[in-house]
C-alpha cells in the first residue's frame, strides 16, 4: 500500500515518519488494504495492539517448530523416546510424523502404529 492509497482509505494523511509505522503494521497483518486502514480508521491503538500479538504469535510458531525439530533430532540421535514424546505433546503425532519426514529422519515402531490406527 502507498501512502497515497492509504489517505485515500482513511482521509489521514501521514508525516513520512508515521507512514513508515503504519507500513510497518501493515506489512506485519494478513489482512488487505482496505481491512487494515478500516481497522486503522476505527481504532488505531486497538489495532496496533492486535498486529504486535500477531508478531508474537508468529514468532513463537516458529521458535516451537524449531524446539520441536530440535527434540526430533536429539530423539532420533539419542534413541530417547521421552524427547520424542515431548515432541508429540507438543504438535500432535500427526505433525511429529511430518516433520520426522521432511527432515528426513527415521519413522519409529510407535510412528508407523499411529499412521497405521490413522490412515486407512
Amino acid at each position: 500500500m502507498t501512502p497515497k492509497e492509504f489517505t485515500e482509505r482513511t482521509g489521514y494523511t501521514p508525516t513520512e515518519e508515521e507512514y513508515k509505522q503504519i507500513e510497518e503494521m501493515y506489512m506485519n497483518t494478513d489482512l488487505d488494504k482496505n481491512e487494515f486502514c478500516k481497522g486503522w480508521k476505527s481504532n488505531r491503538i486497538l489495532l496496533a495492539e492486535t498486529v504486535k500479538q500477531t508478531v508474537v504469535a508468529r514468532n513463537l510458531a516458529a521458535e516451537r517448530k524449531d524446539v520441536v525439530d530440535f527434540l526430533l533430532d536429539r530423539a532420533q540421535e539419542f534413541g530417547d523416546a521421552a524427547l520424542l514424546n515431548k515432541a508429540i505433546e507438543m504438535v500432535g503425532h500427526a505433525e511429529v510424523i511430518r516433520r520426522k519426514l521432511s527432515l528426513s529422519l527415521e519413522l519409529w515402531a510407535i510412528d508407523k502404529k499411529y499412521i497405521k490406527e490413522h490412515i486407512q
